[in-house]
């Protein structure tokens, strides 16, 4: 199933200087047009590759629902983790670049955007989102 307005962001809290031991706060947002909460993809398991700290996930926030118009999903993830480093210094966070994240073009015809360019970039979202 093709995504569209794929964004994943995340946000540290805690880690200006990392400490081995020292809890750092971490938020992920992955938000995209095509899927609810629910099917995109978690970071989880990017993180659980890093070796320089434990990762505990906190939580995790679902949306789901569809487009002004009803013709596409819509969803949002929010995941909370907490990173124990083991080491103090500079960490390295895993990028959350992975294989499931191809962009795909939209098919061609008429699917109701106002013209050819917008047909490329896929349905409108909410840009005014963001990390809670």
């Amino acid at each position: 199933m093709p995504l569209y307005h794929f964004a994943m962001r995340g946000h540290l809290t805690g880690g200006e200087r990392p400490a081995a031991g020292k809890p750092i706060g971490l938020t992920v947002e992955i938000a995209a047009v095509g899927a609810t909460g629910g099917q995109l993809p978690t970071a989880e398991h990017a993180l659980r590759e890093a070796t320089e700290f434990s990762v505990y996930l906190e939580g995790t926030e679902l949306e789901g629902g569809t487009t002004a118009d009803g013709r596409f999903l819509t969803g949002r993830r929010l995941e909370r983790y907490t990173l124990v480093p083991q080491h103090g210094g500079k960490l390295h966070v895993p990028s959350g670049a992975r294989p499931w994240v191809q962009p795909q073009p939209r098919p061609a015809g008429n699917d109701g955007a106002a013209d050819p360019a917008d047909r490329r970039r896929g349905p409108a979202i909410n840009p005014n989102r963001s990390c809670a």
